[in-house]
C-alpha cells in the first residue's frame, strides 16, 4: 500500500494568500457596515453635542463646542429647590431652579403639539472682593443625538431669589424618541451662555461663560401632564 503523504500544513501569509478572495468578501459583508454604522453613531453623537444660541445656523453662527458640564446629583440642593453652580468662571455662583415642565398636548385642529413648556428661576451670587455687573442668561434646549432644539429669549439675572426672572422656553416635542437602534433620548439638555461684566480697579471686561446642566439628572417642582 502507498503511504498517504500528509497534509503540509499552511503558513499564515500563505493561507492569507489562499482564502484572500474570502477574507475580502468577509471583510465587506462584516467589517465594512460596523465601521459605517459607529460613524454613524458617532457622528449623531458629537454633532449635536455642539451648540449655538442663534435662531437660525448661518456662516456667522459661532458653534461652541467646549462648556462646563454640570450633574445636578452633585450639586448642592438648598430648601428652596436651588441648585448651586459654584465658581463660574471663579467670578460668581450661580443658582437655577427647575420651576414647571408642562408637557405638550396634541391640537385635534391642527395635529401639532402645543404648550409644551420649561420654565426655570435664576440668580447670582457674586465671589469675595469679585464685582460684576449685567448678567444676562440666554438658555437652550437641545438633545443629544438629535437636532431637536428650542432657543429662549435673553434675560438679565440678579443677586436675590426674589427678584429672579422666570425664563420660559418652548418644547413642543414628544419625548422620549428613538433617533437610532439602541438610542433612546428621553429629554432635552439645558445650555447656558451667561454674558456679564468683571469691573477691576474701575475697569470693565466683558466675560463669557458656557454651562451645560443635565436635567435628565434633575427634577422639576411641578409637572403638567398631557390634557
Amino acid at each position: 500500500m502507498k503511504k498517504k503523504k500528509p497534509q503540509e500544513k499552511l503558513g499564515f501569509w500563505r493561507w492569507v494568500h489562499k482564502y484572500r478572495l474570502k477574507i475580502v468578501g468577509i471583510s465587506f459583508v462584516v467589517i465594512v457596515p460596523l465601521v459605517l454604522l459607529t460613524a454613524i453613531y458617532v457622528g449623531s453623537f458629537t454633532n449635536n453635542r455642539k451648540i449655538y444660541f442663534d435662531a437660525q445656523k448661518t456662516e456667522e453662527t459661532q458653534v461652541i463646542s467646549k462648556y462646563r458640564k454640570v450633574n445636578p446629583e452633585k450639586l448642592n440642593f438648598d430648601s428652596n429647590f436651588y441648585y448651586e453652580i459654584s465658581d463660574v468662571n471663579g467670578d460668581f455662583d450661580l443658582f437655577i431652579r427647575w420651576n414647571e415642565l408642562h408637557i405638550p398636548y396634541l391640537n385635534s385642529t391642527t395635529g401639532n403639539l402645543d404648550f409644551g413648556r420649561y420654565r426655570f428661576h435664576m440668580y447670582y451670587k457674586a465671589n469675595d472682593n469679585v464685582m460684576i455687573n449685567f448678567v444676562n442668561v440666554t438658555p437652550l434646549l437641545q438633545t443629544d443625538w438629535t437636532p431637536i432644539r428650542s432657543l429662549g429669549t435673553t434675560m438679565p439675572i440678579q443677586t436675590a431669589p426674589a427678584q429672579s426672572n422666570n425664563f420660559d422656553i418652548s418644547f413642543n416635542y414628544r419625548m422620549p424618541v428613538r433617533p437610532l437602534p439602541l438610542v433612546r433620548v428621553d429629554g432635552p439638555l439645558l445650555y447656558l451662555r451667561v454674558t456679564y461684566q468683571v469691573v477691576v480697579s474701575g475697569v470693565a471686561e466683558t466675560k463669557r461663560a458656557y454651562i451645560q446642566f443635565d436635567l435628565n439628572k434633575a427634577f422639576p417642582r411641578q409637572v403638567f401632564p398631557l390634557t
